[in-house]
């Protein structure tokens, strides 16, 4: 039974009306079929996506575990969770509330034996992902240089759902037949290291939906209730998940605006929301105008310029907040003229009174900031850029996580190759590429290559790599009978002599010590709250088996293969609630196991 605290207050008959105006309400109650809702920037998106998982529960038109709620960040994910979990209960937290990479790696995790993987694949990084591309070339002798672009363009086949057996190059498109040797290269590469990437986490599902009608079944005859945020940013390949998902129930619902689809430049594709009643018969479509955000001059203003788009879904916000200020436009003669007004606007604003803290400048790309913290400067404004390198993004962390990761998944190449002279221990490229040709020549992992009886396998380069060979062994046990992630981590920092390299490196060395302390900290976070879900778990009656997700935990040491996991925190030094995390889980209740993800 799952109880609507939200609305305790109000008349029993009809909780809804009194607090969402009449369009929101028409979507909330919107029963069977696919539903549009087109919803504007600031009318209360968020709020008609919780209040309709919140409706599907209370009528019992869906248990928690039928819902499929997709977003695109983990924060909004957690957001959607937690509003969830007001007007529901703990019902929640049985609902499936994901990015589509979390989700994609969580249907993957399970049925991963289907694709010729083993549950603790690797889910390979940018960087992982540029190296595995890098080596493809070089293998195929074309030019390393060019390997960049070749990943950008396995990245916009991936995006458009084309794995290499789908991708059709014109003929006269010479660097896009170099760009797919590259890929089918790359893509055996990432299947004999048990690993995926990013793109692999969607294109990769609809694969294993296409080739096992049964597993597609399970899962789109499971979810009797999708719901899609930002449905104008999803790009063909997320797209044909999504149709695949619904093709038992039909029921879509998707919540987009098209008139905020800015990116293309990442493969997503406006089309997907226009066209969504072309392709689902009897699409109910519900317009959100109404602005609770801006003022109305404002909302004239964007109106004005966006009205203009060739090809657009019809709505106009209005708002009953009033006219507000006028909107203010400069127009400057260069981008000094510009840094300069704006840092004069600044310097005046704060004589009025106003903090600089209060104050924020958004440009539209990296380069224009020149200029503008010249100005700022000029004016002796103090000001921070807000970019740089995130923690988990950090070379010893990476480098850490592979050593772990190496421990679960040996047969991952990447996290061999990122490791086996790091710390230096005398191995050098020489070696390496007599340890990849001996992996090349049998078909094997390059660990599998270590353990190997290669004849032509140089006697110095296997007496170089015996070694580390040992070591990785001797982690592999210890890790095994660790008592959680961060004693594993504690193992890998002393063991690897990593910490005795770094504290030779003087001051630099000592902070980037630091750092690992500060994962040795994140991953006690993470074993308290796996041992809490544990704990949680084994006082309660005992039940019937059941199909439902498990309690989602985050993993500090998966951090650095998955971007969609680094946003999970919800305050720095905090790993955030277990249950708002989308880090996909293992299938063992243990931290070994989540060190695969």
């Amino acid at each position: 039974m799952v109880a609507f605290l939200g609305y305790d207050f109000l008349p029993v008959s009809d909780p809804l009306a009194k607090v969402l105006n009449p369009p929101q309400l028409e979507a909330v109650r919107h029963g069977e079929g696919p539903l549009l809702i087109l919803a504007g920037a600031g009318s209360g998106k968020t709020r008609v996506l919780t209040h309709r998982i919140a409706h599907l529960l209370r009528e019992r038109l869906a248990r928690p575990a039928e819902i499929l709620a997709v977003t695109f960040t983990n924060k909004a994910a957690g957001e959607l969770r937690e509003r969830v979990e007001k007007l529901v209960g703990p019902d929640a937290q049985r609902l499936w509330v994901a990015t589509f990479h979390a989700a994609g790696a969580r249907i993957l995790r399970r049925e991963a034996e289907a694709l010729g993987l083993t549950r603790s694949f690797a889910i390979y990084d940018d960087a992982d992902q540029l190296a595995e591309a890098k080596r493809a070339t070089s293998d195929l002798g074309f030019d390393v240089g060019t390997a960049r672009q070749h990943l950008s363009r396995i990245d916009r086949w991936k995006n458009a759902g084309l794995l290499p057996a789908d991708v059709r190059v014109a003929e006269y498109d010479v660097p896009g037949k170099t760009a797919l040797k590259v890929y089918q290269r790359y893509q055996s590469a990432l299947q004999a290291s048990n690993a995926v990437d990013f793109g692999d986490l969607i294109v990769r599902v609809a694969e294993l939906f296409r080739k096992r009608d049964d597993i597609l079944q399970n899962y789109a005859g499971r979810f009797r209730h999708i719901l899609v945020d930002e449905f104008q940013d999803t790009n063909p390949a997320q797209y044909q998940l999504l149709r695949l998902l619904a093709s038992v129930h039909g029921n879509l619902c998707v919540v987009g605006d098209d008139d905020q689809a800015i990116y293309r430049w990442r493969g997503a594709e406006v089309d997907n929301i226009l066209d969504f009643p072309k392709h689902f018969k009897d699409t109910k479509v519900v317009r959100l105008e109404q602005n609770y955000r801006s003022s109305g001059r404002i909302l004239a203003a964007a109106h004005a310029i966006i009205e203009k788009n060739e090809r657009r879904a019809e709505k106009k916000l209005w708002t009953a907040a009033g006219e507000g200020e006028k909107v203010r436009v400069f127009l400057a003669e260069d981008e000094r003229d510009e840094g300069g007004r704006i840092a004069s606007e600044l310097y005046a604003q704060n004589a009025r009174g106003t903090s600089y803290a209060e104050m924020a400048v958004f440009y539209r790309a990296n380069a224009q900031s020149r200029a503008l913290e010249d100005a700022l400067r000029g004016r002796r404004i103090p000001y921070r850029v807000v970019r740089g390198r995130s923690f988990y993004d950090r070379a010893e962390v990476k480098d850490i996580a592979a050593y772990l990761r190496l421990c679960v998944n040996p047969r991952s190449d990447g996290d061999l190759l990122r490791v086996i002279n790091n710390p230096p221990r005398g191995i050098g490229d020489t070696t390496v590429e007599h340890l990849r040709a001996s992996a090349n020549r049998q078909g094997l992992s390059l660990w599998e290559a270590l353990s190997s009886d290669d004849p032509e396998m140089p006697a110095n380069a296997r007496t170089k790599i015996a070694p580390f060979k040992a070591l990785i062994e001797k982690l592999r046990a210890g890790v095994a009978e660790d008592d959680g992630a961060a004693a594993a981590i504690e193992r890998v920092i002393a063991e690897t002599g990593y910490a005795d390299r770094l504290r030779l490196e003087g001051e630099e060395g000592e902070e980037r010590l630091e750092n690992l302390l500060e994962l040795v900290g994140a991953a006690r976070e993470f074993d308290r709250a796996w041992a809490g879900e544990a704990v949680s778990a084994a006082e309660q009656p005992s039940a019937p088996a059941s199909t439902e997700p498990r309690p989602i935990v985050p993993n500090p040491l998966t951090q650095t293969r998955a971007q969609y996991l680094r946003a999970v925190r919800s305050a720095p030094g905090s790993l955030g609630s277990p249950q708002a995390s989308d880090d996909p889980p293992g299938d063992r209740p243990d931290a070994l196991a989540a060190l695969a993800a």
